[in-house]
């Protein structure tokens, strides 16, 4: 599936405020979008929730989440969604900027205790990516078929997490349990 598609879908998703039938007409444009992209095979399913603070306003499912055995979507399907998230957790912030409960110049420490990269860094540093944290994982994003099994996580993330020192967890507990 075209990535500008899933994150334009995202992006409406999360900060549209719209109203009654408008939002209904975009929301079914939305879902035309995303089942033309799985009846291409550009993606096997596309799960998606909106809601507002008191309840679950649509719920779609569509596609499945294991081909072979015919297994469709559900609110269990599991997404990689890696750096997607990114755009969740700026949001997140921005929004808790904007109640004032936290200043995007306030040192991340303040914030985040154990955090371990020194107490000058900020929210904005790390949320612009100008803080010069180093990549803690030194992951190719472009690999072999023959090397994917290496990059799962339980056989690659969580040992290497166990390694550094100054973590004192994985912070995939989950996962890490199983090593």
């Amino acid at each position: 599936m075209k990535n500008y598609i899933l994150y334009f879908a995202t992006l409406f998703l999360t900060t549209s405020n719209l109203s009654g039938q408008t939002m209904e007409k975009d929301l079914k444009q939305i879902d035309q979008i995303l089942l033309k992209e799985i009846e291409k095979g550009n993606t096997p399913s596309v799960v998606y929730y909106l809601f507002n603070k008191d309840s679950i306003l649509k719920k779609v499912e569509l596609g499945y989440s294991d081909l072979s055995k015919n297994i469709k979507a559900n609110e269990n399907t599991f997404y990689k969604a890696f750096s997607a998230t990114k755009t969740f957790t700026a949001i997140a912030i921005l929004q808790l900027a904007e109640q004032r409960k936290l200043n995007l110049d306030d040192p991340i420490i303040r914030h985040l205790p154990n955090f371990m990269y020194g107490d000058q860094i900020t929210i904005r540093q790390v949320l612009s990516h100008s803080a010069g944290i180093p990549n803690p994982i030194p992951l190719n994003w472009i690999h072999t078929k023959e090397e994917h099994y290496e990059l799962i996580e339980i056989n690659f993330l969580c040992p290497f997490l166990k390694s550094i020192k100054k973590l004192n967890i994985c912070p995939i507990k989950s996962l890490c349990i199983l090593i």
